[in-house]
């Protein structure tokens, strides 16, 4: 990066005439929600729900809400859609050269998974470019550049109802679902997933996949 009059000029880092020179770069490393909000365990609710109904003059129609002490915590669906996710990143370079011809070569590789089950980043990345000085006044120069990545996103939810990223996203789901709702039923021979019975719990899917591309790009000059 060079600056001149106020002006800011990012330049490829390219090679220089003298001893070749290798370096490697990488890390490793884990992100997490650092916080998820405090919600009603399963007895919580329960209790809550039968006191409302209660108060309201009806009657307490599900046979599960009748002994709250027996359903315990429940399902905490945050749990069911964070995770811990891993970052790494890894970057190789060369460069080396004589006063007639320098070369520069580079390549990195990145992922992140998200911290919603489901989301990943994913970029490869190739450089490379070389100066050959033909006589005293003429040099030729070229430049090559490729880049792969890979983006899965998740819906998370806080938009508009019917927008890509409205209600129905997974985290706002994750707040949304009470936790007397396991997140798989007992059958005879597997276990199954739930399908919640209310308009909006139906269109929940774990996770709510948003957008997944691929690109390729690729410059030369």
């Amino acid at each position: 990066m060079r600056a001149a009059n106020g002006v800011v000029i990012i330049t490829t880092k390219r090679g220089k005439a003298g001893v070749s020179t290798i370096n490697l770069d990488a890390y490793r490393g884990v992100q997490q929600v650092w916080r998820k909000l405090d919600l009603l365990t399963a007895k919580e609710y329960a209790i809550i729900n039968n006191e409302n109904r209660i108060a309201g003059g009806e009657r307490i129609v599900v046979d599960r809400l009748r002994n709250p002490d027996a359903l315990g915590e429940g399902t905490d669906w945050q749990d069911e859609v964070f995770r811990r996710a891993a970052i790494q990143n890894y970057a190789l370079s060369a460069t080396g050269g004589s006063d007639k011809a320098r070369f520069a070569v580079s390549g990195s590789y990145f992922q992140q998974d998200g911290t919603v089950i489901g989301s990943t980043f994913e970029r490869y990345t190739l450089r490379a470019n070389g100066d050959l000085q033909l006589n005293k006044i003429l040099k030729v120069g070229s430049n090559i550049s490729l880049t792969h990545l890979r983006d899965r996103q998740i819906t998370s939810g806080g938009g508009t109802e019917g927008s890509r990223n409205g209600e129905y996203g997974t985290i706002q789901q994750a707040i949304r679902i009470p936790s007397i709702i396991p997140v798989y039923r007992p059958t005879a021979t597997t276990m199954s997933p739930v399908a919640p019975r209310t308009t909006s719990w139906r269109k929940t899917h774990w996770p709510r996949l948003r957008s997944a591309t691929r690109s390729l790009c690729a410059t030369a000059a």
